[in-house]
C-alpha cells in the first residue's frame, strides 16, 4: 500500500475544505469579490468550509436587529462587529468583509475583527487578501499566543491551498510553537510528514491532534489517519481500533468507513 499517496490526495488541506474538491469557481454562497474592496481582487480556491470551522458566535444577533443597532450607532465598534458577524453568519461575505474591515479600524488592537475578515476572505477564495489580513494580526501588540497560533495556522492553510508547501509547513510549525495544543496544526503537520514518508513523525502529530482536538470531524480525521498509518504497516488490530474511534465520532468519515469495510466488514458499530 502506498500510504503516503493516500495522505497526499486525502489530507493535504485539513481545515474547512477537507473532503471537498478544490475549485477555481466561486462558491455558490460567496458574494463576488468585486462587490467589496475589503475582500480583495483575486478569487481562487474558495474554502467554503471555513465558516463551518470558524462559525459566528452563538450570541450573534439576527440580521434585522444588528442592522437596526448599527444604523442607530454607525460609529460604535460593538454595533459594527455585531453586524459584521450577522452578515458572516448569513454568508453575505462582501458585506461582512466591509464591516469587519471597518470594525478593525474602530478596534485597532482587537484581533477578532481581523481574524473574521481573514476567514471571510478565505471562504470566497481571496487568499492573497487573507494572508495580508492574518499578517496584520501578527503585528498587533499584546495578543495571546493562542491568537498568534490561530493566525499562523490559517496562513498555513492559505499557503497550502496555493501549493506553497514549504511556507505552509513553516506557518504550521509556528502555530504549534505558539500553542502546542493547536490540534489543527498538529493534524496538518502530520499530513505533511506522511506525504514525505516520515511515518513515525506523522504518527506523533496525529496522536497529538487526536488528544488536543475537540470532539468533531477533525478529531475523527486524526483517528482515521492513525488507522491508515496502522493499516499501511499491516497492523490490522490497531487500524480497526482507530477507524472505529473515528467512525464513532463522524459516521461520514470516508477513511474510517472504507477502512472498516475492508478490515472488519459488519463491525463498524
Amino acid at each position: 500500500m502506498r500510504i503516503a499517496t493516500f495522505f497526499a490526495i486525502g489530507l493535504v488541506l485539513v481545515s474547512g475544505c477537507a473532503r471537498r474538491e478544490i475549485s477555481t469557481a466561486a462558491s455558490p454562497n460567496a458574494t463576488p469579490a468585486s462587490n467589496s474592496d475589503a475582500i480583495g481582487p483575486t478569487v481562487l480556491y474558495p474554502l467554503p468550509g471555513i465558516a463551518e470551522d470558524h462559525p459566528a458566535p452563538d450570541t450573534t444577533l439576527g440580521l434585522d436587529t444588528a442592522e437596526t443597532a448599527q444604523a442607530d450607532k454607525p460609529d460604535d465598534p460593538t454595533a459594527n462587529l455585531h453586524l459584521a458577524l450577522s452578515y458572516y453568519k448569513a454568508k453575505s461575505y462582501a458585506d461582512a468583509a466591509r464591516l469587519f474591515d471597518r470594525t478593525a479600524q474602530l478596534m485597532p488592537n482587537d484581533p477578532v475583527p481581523l481574524l473574521y475578515l481573514g476567514y471571510t476572505q478565505m471562504a470566497v477564495g481571496a487568499l492573497d487578501g487573507a494572508l495580508k489580513t492574518f499578517d496584520r494580526v501578527l503585528t498587533l501588540k499584546g495578543v495571546s499566543h493562542e491568537v498568534l497560533s490561530e493566525a499562523y495556522y490559517d496562513i498555513g492553510v492559505c499557503k497550502a491551498t496555493l501549493k506553497q508547501n514549504d511556507e505552509a509547513i513553516e506557518a504550521y510549525t509556528k502555530a504549534l510553537g505558539n500553542n502546542p495544543k493547536n490540534g489543527m496544526a498538529s493534524l496538518a503537520l502530520g499530513a505533511r510528514a506522511a506525504e514525505r514518508g516520515q511515518m513515525d513523525q506523522a504518527k506523533d502529530f496525529f496522536m497529538d491532534a487526536a488528544n488536543d482536538l475537540p470532539v468533531g470531524r477533525h478529531k475523527a480525521q486524526a483517528y482515521a489517519a492513525l488507522g491508515k498509518l496502522a493499516e499501511g504497516q499491516k497492523d490490522k488490530k490497531t487500524a480497526v481500533l482507530q477507524y472505529k474511534k473515528a467512525f464513532a465520532i463522524d459516521r461520514d468519515n470516508e477513511w474510517a468507513d472504507e477502512g472498516l469495510q475492508r478490515l472488519a466488514p459488519g463491525k463498524r458499530g
